[in-house]
Order: structure tokens, then C-alpha cells, then sequence
């Protein structure tokens, strides 16, 4: 399968490894609302309004994505969250949109790495595993639950109350369902 990047990705990618931060956030702030439209099919007349204000590139709010950019922009994503970490957050806004089950080792391996050196981007990390679905399939993955129960011990502020949400709504779950 060939791919193929258009101008307008080759832009957003190169603002994106800006070394200025105003350059680079608002890149990695599109680039969620690209993916976010495209994941969840918000093409509506009202939402393109709504997603208006949210651009920072208004020039964007026409541009459609499809599977093989949206891959592209997945593996995108990845090298930037493990090459600059000073946008780890920024990132991680992007990754948790993408609603993609097949990703979760990747996003292990990153909440890994800044599980104790970024607690902002661990807690958005963590939402790329639990927004995946409406249950709790993700606890059916022995690295994400061994991972979530470190966390739970020993994470920061933010990430491990987001898991001691996640375990209590697992938790609960399971009571209805044996119920």
C-alpha cells in the first residue's frame, strides 16, 4: 500500500517539530481536531461551525483525512512522543483521539517511559486506552491491566486517580454483570 501525504500533512508535521512552542502547539492542537473529526465523523454543518473556532489554521476546517492518513499520522505521532518530549502532552491529546484498540502496546510503552517523568501526558495516555470503548475490553489486555495496577501504586497525582476511576468503574461493571 503506497501513501502518500499532501501538503497540507507535510505542513502540519513540519510545525509540529517546531523548535518554537506557539509553532508547535498549535500544529499538535489541529492535528487533534483533524483526527478527532475523522474518528468521530463530525462533518455535520454545526459541528464545522463548532470546529471553526477551535482551528488555529482555519484554512483546515475543510481538509478531510482518510485510513491511510490517518496511519501515517499514527506513526507520526509516535516518533514525536518519543523524540520530543517537551510536547509529550500535546501529543498524547492527539493519541487518545485516535479511539484505536490496536495501539495499545504503543501507548503502553509510552505511558512507560513517562510514567514518571510526565504525569500530565501519562493521564492523556491513559485515555487512549480507556475512550477505546464503552466497557472495560481493554482489562482483558495482561500489559494494560499489570500497567494500570503500577500506576494505581505508584503514579502521579493525575494518572492514578484517573486509574482509581478506571478500577472503580471496572469494578463496577463486574458487580452488574454477575449481578
Amino acid at each position: 500500500m503506497a501513501y502518500t501525504m499532501d501538503d497540507e500533512l507535510i505542513s502540519l508535521f513540519n510545525r509540529a517539530q517546531s523548535d518554537t512552542y506557539k509553532v508547535h502547539d498549535h500544529a499538535l492542537s489541529d492535528l487533534r481536531f483533524l483526527i478527532e473529526r475523522f474518528t468521530m465523523n463530525r462533518y455535520s454543518e454545526r459541528e464545522r461551525e463548532d470546529y471553526l473556532d477551535f482551528f488555529y489554521n482555519k484554512n483546515l476546517i475543510d481538509y478531510r483525512l482518510d485510513s491511510e492518513k490517518l496511519d501515517l499520522i499514527k506513526h507520526f505521532l509516535f516518533f514525536l512522543l518519543f523524540n520530543f518530549p517537551d510536547r509529550a502532552e500535546s501529543v498524547a491529546k492527539c493519541v487518545k483521539v485516535l479511539f484505536d484498540p490496536s495501539i495499545y502496546e504503543a501507548i503502553c510503552s509510552a505511558i512507560e517511559f513517562y510514567m514518571e517523568k510526565n504525569d500530565l501526558a501519562t493521564y492523556e495516555l491513559i485515555f487512549g486506552i480507556t475512550d477505546t470503548t464503552n466497557s472495560a475490553e481493554y482489562f482483558k489486555n495482561k500489559r494494560v491491566v499489570e500497567l494500570f495496577q503500577r500506576i494505581r501504586k505508584s503514579g502521579g497525582k493525575f494518572s492514578a486517580a484517573l486509574i482509581e476511576d478506571v478500577f472503580n468503574f471496572y469494578n463496577e461493571n463486574e458487580k452488574n454483570i454477575s449481578s
